[in-house]
């Protein structure tokens, strides 16, 4: 046998214990992302012992992180940890069910009154889906991890459009979307007949279905529920002036009511770019006063939760910005800020036969002689598409806190809901 050969056979021989030795010691290769990890959809979360691609989901008030990381991804990444984790659940599983049934009981017991009639069938009704529930049977398309604080290494979260394209990935079941670039996502789907960016996602029923909730959680939990079923806690103003929304149409932001504080606010608002003064200034509160007067609405009926969407807006541009917020009340009595949106919509391309619809309102016809006579035609325009803007506004606000809510409301058997960010 010649040198030139011993030497080919001996470099194939050392390749392919390299190739072992790697299998045996590193994530495989097939599960690495395809390309600049920076390109994922996903989340890069490093801790000591490995690197993660998943959706980092909530930061706990302890600093730790936790996180949704596909199963088919880490089972085939990091088998022998995956196999833990499911070993673990298997293990807990009997725990945290009593857990959510003693917790359920303790909810129905709380609320025995005649008003609370509506939630206690509910809350019935989930009870006796939950002891029938067996958890061992239940393979979900996510594990759920929590990384304790001093694991956690570094979290490099991805692109808001990046993650969106990825989330809808998942929602329509694509292959290795975990490693795979947003931009060979994106073509993929539009393959599919699919535009991501028209469609909206939620994972929630991909994840565990049961997990253990921290007390806050099953306390904010608990808000969500009784914002559904009981009567709902849910004001609206500018500033911080705040009235029960069913008191007033959610056209408040065109002087439904004249005599109503903010009706008064933005007819001074008008009359000011008019070089008019008719009096109408309101006194400014100490600031986020409309906090206070959530929390004591909420009080005062024994809800457990607080809806407000508050109003910002500038006549100048005719825009406007609804700021949406959910308080609930946390263990100990203290309450706490759960969601928080901002939404802004630009009246400049309101139809006109909405415009027209607006004009007809009694309290504009009543103004709108006076606003012709001096010749403010053009800001009366520019305040009626403002309106316009901030009915679609709110129409934005309340339809992302509905998808918010619905998750962790309409089934006990759900996620836990995130916790408040730490500050």
């Amino acid at each position: 046998m010649t040198r030139q050969v011993v030497k080919i056979r001996s470099i194939r021989f050392l390749s392919g214990l390299a190739i072992v030795a790697l299998m045996h010691c590193s994530p495989a290769i097939a599960q690495l992302p395809k390309g600049n990890p920076k390109n994922l959809g996903v989340d890069s979360i490093k801790t000591t012992e490995r690197q993660l691609y998943g959706f980092a989901l909530n930061r706990r008030a302890d600093g730790g992180l936790d996180c949704a990381v596909e199963r088919e991804w880490l089972a085939a990444t990091y088998p022998e940890y995956a196999a833990e984790l499911d070993a673990q659940s298997e293990k807990s599983a009997g725990e945290l069910k009593q857990s959510r049934i003693d917790r359920l009981k303790l909810w129905i017991k709380e609320r025995d009154k005649d008003e609370h009639l509506r939630l206690r069938i509910f809350l019935e009704a989930q009870l006796e889906r939950l002891e029938a529930y067996q958890p061992e049977v239940n393979k979900s398309e996510f594990f759920l991890l929590t990384i304790e604080p001093k694991q956690l290494t570094r979290v490099l979260p991805a692109k808001a459009d990046l993650r969106h394209i990825a989330g809808v990935a998942f929602k329509h079941e694509m292959e290795n979307v975990t490693i795979t670039s947003a931009s060979v996502l994106d073509r993929k789907l539009k393959e599919k007949g699919v535009e991501s960016k028209s469609e909206s996602f939620d994972l929630s029923d991909k994840l565990p279905k049961l997990m253990r909730d921290s007390d806050t959680q099953w306390a904010i939990r608990q808000a969500l529920v009784e914002f559904d079923a009981l009567e709902a806690i849910e004001l609206q103003g500018k500033g911080n002036v705040l009235m029960a929304a069913k008191d007033r149409p959610d056209l408040f932001a065109l002087m439904k009511d004249m005599q109503a504080p903010q009706g008064l606010e933005i007819l001074r608002e008008l009359t000011k770019e008019l070089r008019l003064d008719l009096g109408n200034q309101l006194e400014q509160s100490e600031k986020e006063q409309w906090r206070k007067s959530a929390i004591d609405q909420a009080e005062k009926k024994d809800a457990r939760g607080a809806l407000v969407l508050r109003l910002e807006q500038n006549l100048y541009a005719s825009e406007a910005k609804v700021i949406v917020t959910f308080l609930a009340k946390d263990v100990g009595g203290k309450w706490i800020d759960v969601y928080h949106r901002e939404h802004l919509n630009d009246g400049s391309k309101a139809r006109k036969e909405d415009l027209d619809r607006l004009r007809q309102d009694p309290t504009i016809q009543r103004i709108l002689p006076m606003i012709e006579a001096i010749g403010g035609t053009e800001q009366m325009e520019r305040a009626l598409r403002q309106g316009e803007a901030t009915k679609l506004a709110l129409g934005e606000a309340r339809k992302s806190f509905s998808d918010f809510k619905s998750r962790y409301s309409r089934d006990i058997l759900s996620p836990p809901p995130p916790e408040p960010q730490v500050k």
